[in-house]
């Protein structure tokens, strides 16, 4: 189940959710019926991680045709860097020091910057996210015990 319902609006999409809704499997009709209606942005970081991939034949078509409709973001500026500080402290605060990879912080920093809700299908990104007040819109199953946890963590962090 998607947990974020949006009307039409950008959603920055991480690449893990681009791969599942080029893919075949059930995650990615729900990621690909969340974003009916939605503008596609594609940050500068996820522009890299899908030139970086080798995309299968078959998923190389479904790929080019929904990038052709995606808006893609120029290059993180200045203002990235505190967001990606900001998402960085957190994710430690949360445990998470080996568990969110530093593209998906910049990913993250990028939206974040922008005032975009991210369409990810990482755990870990989504909870980053989620702790620092970013929109998720995520097909995570049990996301919200995760969400709570870390709204308990936080809190307690904050208490000392």
């Amino acid at each position: 189940m998607v947990t974020d319902s949006v009307d039409r609006r950008t959603i920055s999409v991480d690449t893990n959710v681009i791969g599942l809704i080029v893919g075949l499997g059930p995650t990615g009709s729900e990621y690909r019926r969340l974003l009916e209606g939605c503008d596609a942005a594609i940050t500068y970081f996820v522009q890299a991680e899908i030139r970086a991939s080798d995309w299968p034949v078959n998923e190389q078509v479904k790929l080019d045709a929904f990038l052709r409709t995606a808006r893609y973001l120029p290059p993180l500026g200045p203002e990235g860097i505190e967001e990606f500080a900001r998402l960085k402290r957190t994710s430690v605060a949360l445990g998470l020091r080996y568990g969110t990879e530093r593209e998906d912080l910049w990913m993250l920093a990028q939206s974040r910057s922008l005032g975009l809700i991210v369409a990810t299908n990482d755990r870990n990104a989504a909870r980053v996210a989620q702790a620092t007040g970013m929109r998720v819109a995520t097909a995570l199953r049990d996301i919200e015990r995760d969400y709570a946890r870390d709204r308990q963590r936080l809190e307690r962090l904050r208490r000392v």
